[in-house]
């Protein structure tokens, strides 16, 4: 059975703040951009289809801190629930003791972070359905798409995130999320973008092409997993854009990926 996924990753403008406004709202503002996400993600075992998170969140000013993940993914409308798939979830502070951290709703949990400047939270996440709203390991590829496995911080929603993949030997990474000199690490600007780039890990075929001066990606998995000639491919994708871009007066975008992922019915 082979499926394909589309990204069309958008460049969303920033909003301007107003100016010369002193409030409580510019303090929570500050408070945002002082709050640390670090996320890294690693193929803990592709028998049991394991990721392994581990999420930092730093520079804390509050009594407590609730993590949620999302209900549902970006472009596909349905009421998921990741946290059934969440495997031995802990949590512990900066000085490596342990903290409680009851689940108060099926995907959301709480912290008491009263006197904590950091905490890091662990967990396992069973990846075993492929969709573009599910995540899935295999011995060959890993795909997953930021709802399953990137907790939000509620109430820093717009504080910047940075994610580490870690994967076996010689396996490639294509992520829709903002790349860095470091070809293991990403960032993204809020939680938003965090959670609405898709990211394929494995031993997979990576043909880029360029429209109108933009990066665009076939990302095949398995490496050849595509019948016939992908350049031919690329040229005929290629043409298509150039004409959507005509009609809607450019590309909105950073980068284009289109992500094919063949698999056996299982």
């Amino acid at each position: 059975m082979n499926r394909t996924i589309l990204l069309l990753l958008l460049l969303l403008g920033t909003p301007l703040a107003a100016q010369g406004l002193q409030s409580g709202a510019a303090l929570l503002a500050q408070q945002g951009r002082d709050f640390r996400a670090e996320y890294t993600v690693e193929v803990k075992d592709t028998a049991a289809r394991l990721f392994h998170v581990t999420a930092t969140f730093g520079n804390l000013r509050q009594r407590r801190l609730e993590l949620a993940l999302p209900v549902w993914t970006p472009g596909w409308f349905t009421i998921e629930n990741y946290g059934k798939n969440v495997l031995r979830f802990g949590v512990k502070d900066g000085s490596g003791n342990r903290l409680p951290a009851p689940r108060v709703q099926p995907q959301t949990w709480s912290i008491d972070t009263r006197g904590k400047d950091r905490i890091t939270v662990e967990f396992d996440y069973l990846a075993n359905v492929v969709a573009l709203n599910q995540a899935k390991i295999t011995h060959e590829y890993a795909f997953f798409t930021g709802t399953q496995l990137f907790l939000e911080p509620v109430g820093h929603r717009d504080a910047q995130a940075t994610v580490r993949i870690v994967v076996p030997a010689g396996w490639k990474i294509v992520s829709a999320l903002e790349a860095t000199s470091d070809s293991t690490v990403f960032r993204a600007r809020d939680y938003d973008a965090l959670v609405d780039a898709p990211t394929l890990l494995g031993s997979i075929q990576v043909v880029p092409f360029e429209v109108e001066g933009k990066p665009h990606l076939f990302a095949i998995a398995p490496a050849g997993g595509v019948a016939g000639d992908i350049q031919d491919y690329a040229t005929k994708v290629a043409a298509v854009i150039r004409v959507q871009s005509a009609l809607f007066g450019g590309l909105p975008y950073d980068k284009y990926i289109i992500f094919y992922l063949s698999h056996p019915a299982e």
